[in-house]
This record gives structure tokens, C-alpha cells and sequence, in this order.
């Protein structure tokens, strides 16, 4: 029976493969060159960089919000995180220019990334608030404590509601974002799409090794924080008060989710958009790899448990999944220009994400249909 560092282990080496994949993928680079040569392979190589940074960031999110909310359907382009962070950086880029702050402070990595943080924390917090019944987030008496975070209870949420309120908050964004591209038009600004593809996701040519090296690193470092944190997000799918009983600050830990989910949601829109569906695919990917193996006891009838491999495989199947995206999208020649990743990320994984709620909603029907009874007539 293979064991999470074995699962591990294989897990890098496919995503070795698909970055070799990515490498050997377009025009043959043995009729070119030296020159050409190495300058192709740079540009590939810095795309597969960006896409496994961008890829690994939605899954480790998938996973946090997942047990945030305890609900397996939450991802961040389906809580609306994404959007929210797209609509932000729009936003703030229509603002900028408007009032003539220099291109180069604009698209510093860094700020960027602190504006996409609050659009993307501040659209979770206003779809958890509509899932929770929009109930009131004044502190309680004599507790000294507000409620902003407990009211963000996973046992306050519904699924329908949260669902259905993500995907509204993500449509609104994104007719905002659209409505925004026209302003800036309007205004002689150049459009949305030179602002990381925020209209449509897809791994761009442009980020620059600086700042994809950065990314990666963080993305690193935020898988590694909660790899290593991993007992205590088994101990979040419990209830809140069991989880209190054995020492769980639930508070700080659910307050320090969020902001960790609007982060790594925030840097994969900055680097490429809107990418949609990593989030769900990669994180669900893992979980059955390790349930096969008998590693992640079902201490929760969904979501199950051992988070520390759960959150590195996943990272490393959401990077693979989107370098090999790439590569799809390399090969797909549609005579007009390149497609987008994002589309085929939304082909794929909205089929997963639909296959995923019939089964989650099979169940449910068929206990709620009624059932024939043999009553028998008089004669």
C-alpha cells in the first residue's frame, strides 16, 4: 500500500513530466538556432512556472476553504474570490490611471497583490455573511468579543445558499469587471486584457522571472505553513465546541483561513486571471488518492481528515493540472490565436463540478421521493 511520501514523490515527478511537456511544446526547437533556441525555452520555461505557482496557489486555497467552510463544493472561483479580486484590481488600475499614478508603480507585483487580497477577502466575507442568513456580526454582550468570525460558522452555512450565493457574487464581479474595461475604454485607458487577462484567464508571457521565482516561493512557503498546521485543520471539521474542548483557538484559526484563501486566490488572479476550477479539481483529485490508500480516515463524511499530505498533494496536482492546461492550449489551433487556459479549465472542470453535485444531490432526492405503497382496495 503506497504511503503519502510515496504519493508525494510521484506526484513531483508528474509534475516534472508536464513541465517537460511544456517545454517540448510548439514550434520544434531543432530546426532553430542556438539563439532561438534558448529564448523559446525561456518563455516556455517562465510559463511553466507561472502556471504551476497559479495552479498550486488555487488548490491549496480549494483545500483551506474547503475546510473552512466544510463543504467540498467551495472553491475560490465558486465563492466568488476570484471575481472579487479581478473586480479589485480593475478597479484600482481605472483609479490609478485616472489620476496619473506612474505604469511602473501600478503594476508592482505587490501592490497588486495587496489590492486583489482585499477584493478577494472581502467577496468571502460577503458570501459567507449571505449563506449565514445575513444574521447580525455585533458583538455579544458581556463576551467582549465581536462576532465577525463566528458568524461565519461552517455550522451557520448552508451549502445551497452558499453555492448559490458565490456564483451570484461571481457574476455580478465579472459584469462589473466588464462594465470597468468600458469606463477605462471610454476614458482612453488601455483595456483590461494588458491587466493580466481579468476578462478571461490564461497564463501570460510577460510576468517576468522576478516575480514568478516570488510567487512560487510563496505559494511554497503557504502550503508548507499549513502542511505543518495540519492537525489542527483535522481538528476544524469537528464542531466548534468539540475543537474548543482539545485547544483550538477556532477563532484565530478560522480568521487566519480567510485571509490565507483571499491571499492565495488574489496572487493566481494577479499572475493569470480568473482561472477557474483548479480550486475544486486538484483538491478532490487528492483526497480520493489518499481515501484509496487508506490514509485520510472520514472523520468528516465529505471533506475526511489528514490535511498535512492532503495539502501537499493537492498543490502539486494543481500545478500539474495547469502546466498540462497549458499544454492543451498550446496544441489546440483554432486558426485564431492561442486559447485561453482558462477555457479549458472551465470545459473541464465545470462537467467534474456538475458530475459532483448529482451525486451530492442523488441521495437527497431519493430519500425525499415518495414511495409506492401496497395498499390493497376493498372488494
Amino acid at each position: 500500500m503506497p504511503t503519502p511520501r510515496s504519493m508525494v514523490l510521484l506526484a513531483c515527478l508528474a509534475l516534472g513530466l508536464c513541465v517537460v511537456a511544456r517545454l517540448l511544446t510548439g514550434p520544434s526547437l531543432f530546426a532553430a538556432d542556438g539563439t532561438l533556441l534558448g529564448y523559446a525555452l525561456e518563455i516556455r520555461a517562465q510559463r511553466a512556472l507561472v502556471a504551476a505557482a497559479v495552479g498550486g496557489a488555487l488548490a491549496v486555497s480549494g483545500v483551506l476553504l474547503q475546510t473552512l467552510v466544510r463543504n467540498d463544493l467551495a472553491s475560490p472561483d465558486l465563492v466568488g474570490a476570484s471575481s472579487g479580486a479581478s473586480l479589485s484590481l480593475i478597479a484600482a488600475a481605472f483609479a490609478a490611471r485616472a489620476v496619473g499614478v506612474p505604469p511602473a508603480v501600478e503594476q508592482f507585483l505587490g501592490s497588486r497583490l495587496l489590492i486583489a487580497s482585499i477584493g478577494a477577502v472581502a467577496a468571502l466575507v460577503l458570501v459567507a455573511t449571505l449563506a449565514s442568513g445575513g444574521r447580525s456580526w455585533s458583538g455579544t454582550r458581556g463576551s467582549g468579543r465581536p462576532r465577525f468570525i463566528e458568524r461565519l460558522m461552517p455550522g451557520s452555512l448552508d451549502t445551497g445558499a452558499l453555492v448559490l450565493a458565490g456564483v451570484m457574487v461571481s457574476i455580478i464581479a465579472s459584469a462589473a469587471v466588464t462594465l470597468v474595461d468600458h469606463l477605462m475604454q471610454a476614458a482612453g485607458q488601455p483595456r483590461a486584457a494588458d491587466l493580466g487577462g481579468l476578462l478571461l484567464g490564461s497564463v501570460r508571457d510577460d510576468v517576468g522571472w522576478t516575480s514568478a521565482a516570488g510567487a512560487a516561493l510563496l505559494v511554497v512557503i503557504m502550503a508548507w505553513v499549513w502542511a505543518v498546521a495540519g492537525r489542527k485543520l483535522d481538528a476544524m471539521l469537528l464542531d466548534d465546541e468539540q475543537a474548543r474542548s482539545i485547544g483550538l483557538a477556532v477563532g484565530r484559526v478560522r480568521g487566519l483561513l480567510f485571509l490565507s484563501c483571499g491571499l492565495l486566490a488574489a496572487l493566481a488572479v494577479v499572475l493569470a486571471g480568473p482561472i477557474a476550477f483548479i480550486g475544486l479539481l486538484a483538491p478532490h483529485s487528492a483526497r480520493l488518492l489518499l481515501a484509496r490508500a487508506g490514509v485520510a480516515p472520514g472523520r468528516h463524511p465529505s471533506l475526511g481528515a489528514m490535511h498535512g499530505p492532503l495539502i501537499v498533494l493537492a498543490g502539486l496536482f494543481g500545478a500539474s493540472l495547469l502546466v498540462l492546461a497549458d499544454v492543451a492550449a498550446r496544441l489546440v489551433d483554432l486558426g485564431s490565436g492561442r486559447l485561453p487556459t482558462g477555457v479549458l479549465t472551465s470545459l473541464v472542470g465545470g462537467v467534474f463540478f456538475l458530475g459532483l453535485l448529482r451525486r451530492r444531490t442523488a441521495p437527497a432526492i431519493a430519500n425525499a421521493s415518495p414511495r409506492p405503497t401496497n395498499s390493497r382496495s376493498d372488494p
